[in-house]
């Protein structure tokens, strides 16, 4: 039974459009009865959670169980004291998110001063390669893993066929840059800013830290400022997990 779990587990963060009952039991060749009432057990546990758009979802807090373990400390124990340190320091809206499957998950946010997106909850799932965390997120992928999200997303309808080429472009720039910035790419009026969080020994990216803010902070000593912030915050939780 753990094992049938286990590849239950696994197929939500892999199969290609919408999670439903019927497309993870064609995946993992499990009886749809059987699937059925493991998914049950799972939503009763808090390990899954169901989006009438997406399907079945893996839950924030179990994202966050994922987590734990990363080198000697939890990941989040780490990040979350940053993240409020630099919250306090600009009053501005301080978000971790991992990449979990194809698409990026927030495991915590912390709010500014202004309102700005209210709808954007910790364990919200959004598409990769949109917005600057998505961009980040993306950069950290390479071959395989890279076109299979890239073709994930394009069967979601995220990203456009005929955009492909200027998107490899804008992910490889944020490679060698090693941040991203999105102006009013995912919502009017707002604009973010996203750094790598990276494993200094693996050199695998464990998720990104990010300031989101309204259109009229988006000025140029803002935008030096803030990077320069989250570089020094996202080497900060490196330094301290290992």
């Amino acid at each position: 039974m753990i094992e049938k779990a286990y590849k239950i587990l696994e197929a939500i963060t892999q199969t290609r459009g919408n999670n439903s009952l019927n497309i993870i039991s064609d995946r993992v060749g499990i009886p749809r009865s059987t699937v059925h009432r493991l998914l049950k057990m799972m939503q009763d546990c808090e390990m899954i959670d169901y989006d009438p758009d997406k399907g079945y979802l893996l839950s924030s807090k179990l994202v966050r169980m994922c987590l734990a373990g990363v080198g000697d400390r939890d990941f989040l124990d780490v990040a979350i004291p940053v993240a409020q340190e630099l919250n306090s320091k600009i009053r501005e809206t301080i978000s971790i998110n991992v990449l979990v499957g194809y698409e990026r998950t927030c495991v915590y946010r912390v709010e500014g001063d202004l309102a700005i997106i209210r709808s954007m909850k910790i364990g919200t799932h959004n598409p990769l390669f949109i917005g600057s965390t998505g961009k980040v997120l993306a950069a950290g992928l390479s071959g395989r893993r890279y076109d299979e999200a890239k073709a994930y997303s394009l069967e979601k309808g995220k990203i456009n066929p005929e955009e492909l080429g200027k998107l490899d472009a804008v992910i490889e720039k944020c490679r060698r840059n090693g941040y991203a910035v999105s102006v009013q790419e995912r919502y009017a009026g707002c604009w973010s800013m996203a750094v790598p969080i990276i494993n200094p020994i693996t050199k695998e990216m464990l998720g990104t830290l990010s300031i989101s803010s309204v259109l009229e902070r988006y000025t140029r000593e803002n935008v030096e400022q803030y990077l320069k912030l989250l570089k020094e915050s996202a080497r900060k939780i490196q330094l301290r997990l290992f």
